[in-house]
């Protein structure tokens, strides 16, 4: 048995890059959700077809308290099984899945759906991909002086760097996402590019600035802004903020401008 997770479609503003999601998050949500489901239908024990259990081995019922080399998932007793260290508390038994053809019929094996898990992987998984559809507003690019450039001056760069928050819904919970902007990368008509930390500020701030040394015409700045991730849902009993791993990113540009260069002349 097989359960997955749909992604959402990806947006065509956003470019994003990461380094991957947590498949065992993805597993254990979707195995827990297909578990509730399972126990909401309160089917009685005689017309289940299917049938789900929270255990540490699958051969852990009274019956099978001398199970055979047939079970395919035989432990040897006296074999110690403990859980993973996590985050938000104990770790949560391995969740096994039986199902037979019809009331007449017997069951099948017990199959593992996913191991241990922690009760974080309770709660959807948000990743990169969540990010990524987030309509993540490019911020403006601020140039100084306004109007033309010198060339051999100094310009002023800078840009906000406000955070943007997003309530979505994820596989039917509710999800706060917060982007924070972290890195900022400048590109000129000149050529040249400019990666920074910081997002620069107005004068008489000279935090970022680009020096232009050729005239140009309808010249821009363009700017490529680096976004972080972190989210917490809203049934979270912790509340807590969690990090989504990868980055997304913008793009966004200035208004045009000229460079030019003042020639002094010399007049009687």
């Amino acid at each position: 048995m097989t359960i997955g997770l749909s992604l959402p479609a990806n947006a065509d503003d956003v470019v994003v890059s990461a380094p991957g999601d947590d498949r065992l998050h993805a597993r254990a949500f979707a195995a827990s959700q297909a578990e509730h489901a399972w126990k909401a239908a309160g089917t009685p024990l005689e017309e289940r077809l299917d049938e789900y259990k929270r255990s540490s081995r699958c051969n852990d019922d009274p019956e099978l308290d001398e199970p055979g080399i047939d079970q395919s998932c035989y432990i040897p007793p006296g074999i110690e099984i403990t859980g993973p260290t996590c985050e938000d508390g104990p770790a949560i038994a391995p969740l096994w899945f039986r199902y037979r053809a019809s009331v007449d019929s017997a069951w099948s094996t017990w199959e593992m759906l996913v191991g241990w898990s922690c009760p974080e992987h309770l709660l959807p998984p948000v990743d990169v991909d969540d990010l990524r559809v987030l309509r993540i507003a490019p911020p403006e690019v601020g140039v100084q002086p306004s109007g033309d450039m010198l060339v051999n001056k100094p310009a002023i760069l800078f840009t906000a760097a406000d955070a943007q928050a997003f309530d979505v819904d994820i596989e039917g919970f509710a999800v706060e996402i917060v982007a924070e902007p972290t890195a900022w990368e400048w590109a000129f008509d000149d050529g040249e590019r400019l990666a920074t930390d910081v997002p620069g500020a107005p004068y008489p701030s000279f935090d970022i600035t680009h020096t232009f040394r050729t005239p140009m015409e309808a010249s821009t700045v363009g700017l490529t802004t680096s976004w972080r991730g972190r989210y917490r849902v809203a049934s979270d009993p912790l509340q807590k903020w969690r990090a989504i791993d990868g980055t997304a990113v913008t793009r966004s540009s200035s208004d045009p401008f000229d460079v030019i260069e003042l020639r002094t002349r010399l007049t009687d």
